[in-house]
């Protein structure tokens, strides 16, 4: 969003208060409301369009008028729920160079390899700063709303964002300028900290610019590209590398025990250097060392494993640590861990878990993380379209990035992979199906599918499924790509279809789009006549909301 346009947001938002009596808004800001358009001869007599000329003028004339106006814009807002981002589960250690030079309001950007620690500096840079930001602090990933050519959803996103600032999807606008103008307006009304997370260019930033200048805008990305330089400045970009000594030290110890370290302070020493004091590679240390407690000389030990192996970067850090982790297992249960790597989209919850490996899936979640190699990720949204903290009722994990990739190079059971995939795949495909019976259809028109008599035994006893499936709208997704891919085209058309009820519910246009189009067969396959009328309904439902 570019100044002009944040400008022309708050003149429409000052035009619409002025119509409304702006004169006469109680409290502090509508007292300093009142002074500022006072200051410029505002006459809030004149027709509408006078109105808005005037503001507008005043709006280009004097960038500090407008700021003013701006910040009091969103305090007029502040008696709207205010969302906040999930805390640390510990605290955040060194960045202070980082902390101190993103400023108050603006846009900045933070890049670094996955595993640096980004997402960390964010949320807690949110933590400090939250008395300062009464409109509330959110993330989105914008990983999770692109196409399947990688191309950014725009209007998905935004609509994520709404859904956090607590307006329901049914109170959402569906056309993408609809959005854009709701999603601006609803920014301009809060001082407000976004933090928007792997953005591929300026382009994709744009659209998420603060509509008031009052409000902070922090994007994340693996390597800034010439165009974020160039639009936001080079001061305005930050790297991130490895922590400094204490702060290393300090992490190391949070994650073990600062007993351990305290006695083997050389050790210690060397294993942070070791880690090129990165996060991602003192959480896998720190792991190993909380493993082993109990034994003599863990540090050391753990240093002198690194040094025979080789060890020399954060990537190598994380292939010893997987190899002696996958070590440790019975043959069954690295067999699980495999599995779990092949899983559908970024992340996974503990029920996409179970049903990918056709058994509960806790302990083995909760051994990947207490072994460093996996962590909890809160998106913030439990997809029941109020915004509120999904925190403890669906969590989602994730194995780190190169954990990840390590894991899936390792030799294994294609034929288990795919029967995995296909248990994962039909699970959601009943949860879809029941979901759709679960929701009362127009008593003239009837329901849009027909079901066979008794369709399978419904998934997750009376836990209402539409909220269920919402919140993993991510992996719904992927599951369907990778089906259709796989050659489940009969599976992923019953999917979509099923899926339906999610659009003409909870407003979800844009993603139906998108497993619309996922649920094509490729040409020519043997499939595509048998979906056809389950392909032409999905493609149908979605085109309809493009207007």
């Amino acid at each position: 969003m570019s100044l002009d346009t944040a400008a022309d947001t708050a003149v429409a938002e000052l035009t619409k208060l002025a119509v409304l009596q702006a004169w006469g808004l109680g409290g502090k800001a509508g007292a300093r409301l009142k002074q500022l358009l006072t200051r410029k001869k505002i006459d809030d007599q004149v027709d509408t369009d006078e109105l808005e000329r005037q503001l507008r003028a005043a709006v280009a004339a004097d960038p500090e008028w407008s700021a003013e106006i701006s910040a009091v814009l969103a305090e007029l807002g502040s008696d709207r729920p205010a969302p906040r981002c999930e805390r640390l589960p510990r605290p955040l250690r060194d960045r202070h160079d980082a902390l101190g030079a993103i400023g108050d309001s603006g846009v900045w950007v933070v890049s670094g390899r996955p595993g640096i620690g980004r997402r960390t500096l964010t949320l807690g840079l949110a933590e400090r700063r939250a008395e300062q930001f009464h409109g509330g602090s959110l993330a989105v990933d914008l990983d999770e709303h692109r196409g399947e050519d990688g191309e950014l959803v725009v209007r998905d996103a935004q609509r994520h964002i709404l859904r956090q600032c607590g307006i329901p999807a049914a109170d959402q606008a569906t056309t993408a300028a609809d959005v854009d103008t709701q999603y601006r307006t609803e920014l301009a009304h809060r001082r407000m900290l976004l933090i928007v997370h792997n953005v591929a260019g300026a382009a994709e930033l744009a659209p998420f610019e603060p509509a008031t200048r009052s409000a902070l805008l922090i994007a994340t990305t693996t390597t800034p590209t010439d165009d974020l330089v160039v639009r936001y400045g080079h001061r305005n970009v930050i790297h991130l590398d490895g922590l400094d000594e204490d702060g290393a030290r300090e992490l190391l110890a949070d994650v073990c025990d600062p007993a351990l370290l305290a006695a083997e302070p050389e050790a210690a020493d060397e294993l942070v250097e070791l880690c090129d004091r990165r996060p991602d590679a003192l959480g896998y240390a720190g792991a190993r060392l909380r493993r082993s407690r109990g034994t003599a000389t863990p540090v050391a030990a753990l240093v002198r494993r690194l040094r025979d192996r080789g060890v020399t970067d954060a990537l190598q850090m994380a292939s010893d640590a997987v190899d002696e982790y996958l070590g440790g297992l019975s043959e069954r249960d690295a067999a699980d861990v495999r599995l779990l790597a092949t899983h559908p989209g970024r992340d996974l919850d503990a029920d996409t878990a179970s049903a990918l490996l056709g058994h509960d899936a806790t302990d083995i979640l909760a051994d990947l993380g207490d072994a460093g190699l996996l962590t909890t990720i809160d998106n913030g949204d439990n997809g029941d379209g109020n915004g509120s903290d999904s925190a403890g009722r669906d969590p989602r994990v994730r194995l780190h990035h190169d954990v990840r990739d390590l894991v899936l190079h390792r030799e294994g059971d294609d034929a288990a992979v795919d029967e995995a995939f296909a248990r994962t795949l039909r699970y959601f495909r009943d949860c879809a199906v029941h979901a759709d019976l679960d929701t009362d259809v127009d008593p003239k028109a009837g329901r849009l599918r027909v079901y066979p008599e008794g369709w399978g035994e419904r998934p997750r006893g009376g836990e209402p499924l539409l909220p269920y499936l919402d919140r993993r709208r991510h992996i719904l997704l992927e599951l369907a790509r990778q089906g259709r891919d796989r050659g489940y085209a009969t599976e992923v058309c019953q999917l979509g279809g099923a899926l339906e009820v999610l659009a003409t519910t909870r407003g979800m246009y844009e993603w139906y789009i998108q497993l619309g189009e996922a649920c094509c067969p490729p040409p020519n396959s043997s499939a595509t006549r048998r979906c056809s009328p389950a392909r032409t309904r999905c493609r149908a439902a979605a085109t309809t909301s493009r207007a």
